[in-house]
């Protein structure tokens, strides 16, 4: 599978996942963190601000709207129509980037009727990078730092598992809840049966 053979919306999200990394990279490796507190006392970095506007620079070249954690706040009365949109978190796991041990991701879907069509993720301290389109399949491509990386590395197809009864979870460190951790271990009580 080659990048050429993905619709140009899911090539776009790659390409604004890819460069919101470089610029997080940038500041992850520096000294200054500028983290500040929003009002429901999560906190916000000068990464998560160059990330969001990175992302939305690039996705404005859709004409899709975009709603971003770290964007304006879309009132409910205005979004609950939108048919399809750009659904973003710059920087998912900002505690994890403060705390510099690697573990977050740039987010970006593509909603159409309530249901995600297109999704990319981005591990840039990794260099994991994953996308998936509806009616395509699910691929990680590893050691990206940019797209130019994209054309010397092949996808993994992750939509064709050899144990399709084996599935990963992924819940956050930092928030963490007791109905988060009775979910998962329903679903491994299942598993063991």
């Amino acid at each position: 599978m080659s990048l050429m053979k993905l619709s140009e919306e899911l090539k776009l999200a790659i390409r604004a996942a890819l460069k919101a990394g470089e610029a997080i990279i940038k500041i992850y490796n520096g000294e200054d963190f500028e983290v500040e507190f929003k009002g429901d006392n999560s906190p916000l970095t000068k990464a998560d601000k160059a990330a969001h506007k990175i992302i939305t620079s690039y996705l404005s070249n859709s004409s899709l709207p975009i709603l971003s954690e770290e964007g304006s706040d879309i009132p409910y009365s205005e979004r609950k129509d939108w048919s399809q949109f750009w659904m973003v978190d710059p920087i998912d796991g900002t505690k994890e980037f403060i705390k510099r041990n690697g573990e977050f991701t740039v987010n970006i879907a593509l909603i159409e009727n309530q249901k995600p069509i297109i999704g990319v993720v981005y591990a840039p301290a990794l260099k994991d990078l994953f996308f998936a389109e509806e009616g395509v399949g699910s691929f990680k491509m590893e050691d990206i730092l940019s797209i130019e990386d994209t054309h010397n590395s092949k996808p993994i197809d992750l939509s064709k598992s050899t144990y399709p009864e084996i599935y990963t979870m992924v819940v956050s460190k930092s928030h963490m809840n007791e109905q988060t951790q009775q979910f998962v271990d329903q679903k491994n009580r299942s598993l063991v049966k």
